[in-house]
């Protein structure tokens, strides 16, 4: 029985428990579960259920997951906290992630939870390992300085003012420190920004308090490298109890950051795709009639006659409105367990797909189009839709761009040379300043108005772009134009694929 899990589950909904158990037992992991839905329930099976990981739904009658989470964290933060919820959107998730949870499943994905959970006690694990190294550290001052200097992570001592006193090789690596005495004796919260300076200080001063502060944030290094991090401070007491030293100890995860982010991008286009579908099956019907109807008229109307000409234009709109479904179901459609399958295919072909996709909003808005390729010639190895998405990102980034732009134009050009194609996007809006250029591919940064986007599109074009062995690259002068390259292989040989 030592080895079964104990999981709290707050929800109110029992079949959906149930499929959350269920769930658990198809990965075969051993648990005892509490089903509760109220806050003093939660409150007081936390304390006596002592449990291992908590399951929580994010909205329920009197009660929400962000509480329970404040709750968890007061009470014991070192539980893995997961929401498992219907329906949660991205600047919801990003908050939750912010404020302490181990992850989030969406209940149409609870295949995920089983791996979930298990990815969370690993989390737990090195959390427990952590702690056990600060009690090497006070038993042993050199045994610890041997186990800290062979660690991957960032770990760093700190005075009980928050300056910086020692950090171990791994950590100047991870950082890039090139002369480590340019940061010793300042103060550990300067290495933070915005939002994550205060989750910082909040960590602190729990350290301050014996008790564990944990958070996970943003912190490039020093060359400019964006990186997240785990962050766990754990106060160093001497023999009589006292607080006399903290450990900071950064856990590099922006791998697994920026992999959570293309997951939330496939369950995102899977819901594409299921409306895609739906739009094709409720409208391909309607749509034949009238364009059967009308080409029915046609052939019974001379050319020349007045209708003739209207019959004509209806026809025409017709069939862009076909092209328009068979489109959004081109984009929308993936391979087998969401990988697609790569092969040769043209990028002036994908890249008239996107422009028609787009075609409304840049007549609406008056945008002027350069090509400068020729179509079907077949100039890459890649994941067609993946690749797709990646010049529709681009593009709107682009018409964004073009709004408050006096000449609203996007060149798109196409070189071929040797083994690699390049695609560039360029448009003439007001460009990037220099400070935000360096960030612009980082996970969940964005300089649009809040609700206008998540920072999650150039972070998963550039990682489509690097899943087909190529390149993503953003030039961009203030006040003239931002210009995007995509380098591609083009072939399967080439590739050795």
């Amino acid at each position: 029985m030592s080895d079964e899990l104990r999981i709290l589950i707050l929800e109110d909904v029992d079949t959906d428990a149930e499929l959350m158990e269920n769930e658990l037992r198809k990965e075969r992991i051993s648990f005892s579960s509490k089903c509760v839905e109220t806050e003093d329930d939660f409150c007081s099976e936390l304390k006596e259920y002592n449990p291992d990981v908590i399951l929580s739904d994010y909205n329920l009658p009197a009660f929400n997951g962000m509480s329970a989470l404040k709750l968890t964290k007061e009470i014991s933060p070192s539980v893995p906290f997961i929401i498992v919820t219907g329906s949660i959107n991205e600047e919801t998730a990003v908050e939750c992630m912010k404020a302490g949870a181990a992850d989030y499943v969406i209940k149409e994905k609870l295949s995920r939870l089983g791996p979930t959970v298990n990815a969370a006690l690993e989390m737990k694990g090195l959390i427990e390992d952590r702690k056990k190294a600060e009690e090497a550290l006070r038993k042993s001052e050199e045994f610890n300085r041997r186990i800290i200097e062979s660690s991957n992570d960032c770990i760093n001592i700190l005075d009980l003012e928050g300056r910086l006193l020692f950090m171990n090789d791994g950590g100047q690596e991870l950082l890039e420190i090139e002369d480590i005495n340019s940061v010793l004796n300042k103060s550990w919260l300067e290495y933070w920004e915005g939002a994550e300076k205060q989750l910082a200080a909040d960590a602190l001063y729990n350290a301050l308090k014996s008790n564990i502060g944990t958070f996970q944030g943003y912190g490039p290094t020093m060359k400019g490298k964006p990186k997240w991090w785990n962050v766990v401070v754990t106060p160093i007491s001497n023999s009589e109890g006292n607080v006399e030293r903290l450990l900071a100890v950064a856990h590099d995860i922006t791998e697994l950051k920026n992999k959570s982010a293309q997951l939330m991008q496939v369950e995102r286009m899977s819901t594409v795709g299921t409306l895609a579908s739906g739009v094709a099956h409720e409208l391909n019907n309607p749509l034949m009639s009238v364009l059967g109807f009308t080409q029915y008229c046609l052939k019974h109307t001379p050319d020349g006659e007045k209708n003739y000409d209207v019959l004509k234009d209806i026809e025409h709109e017709a069939m862009r409105c076909v092209d328009i479904i068979k489109n959004l179901l081109t984009f929308s459609h993936m391979g087998k367990e969401g990988v697609e399958e790569k092969q040769d295919a043209s990028c002036a072909d994908i890249l008239e797909r996107v422009l028609k996709l787009l075609s409304y909003r840049i007549e609406k808005e008056r945008v002027i189009i350069n090509k400068n390729y020729k179509k079907g010639i077949t100039d890459a190895w890649i994941q067609v839709n993946g690749i797709q998405q990646v010049f529709l990102n681009i593009i709107v980034n682009a018409l964004d761009a073009l709004k408050d732009s006096e000449k609203k134009e996007i060149h798109i050009d196409i070189q071929n040379e040797g083994g690699i194609t390049r695609v560039i996007i360029k448009d003439t809006g007001s460009g990037i300043p220099p400070g935000n250029l360096e960030r612009i591919f980082e996970p969940f940064y964005t300089t649009k108005e809040v609700s206008k986007g998540t920072g999650l599109g150039l972070s998963i074009s550039k990682s489509l772009v690097e899943n087909n062995n190529g390149e993503l690259i953003c030039e961009s002068e203030v006040g003239k134009e931002t210009k995007f390259i995509i380098q591609l292989s083009k072939t399967k040989k080439e590739n050795n694929q």
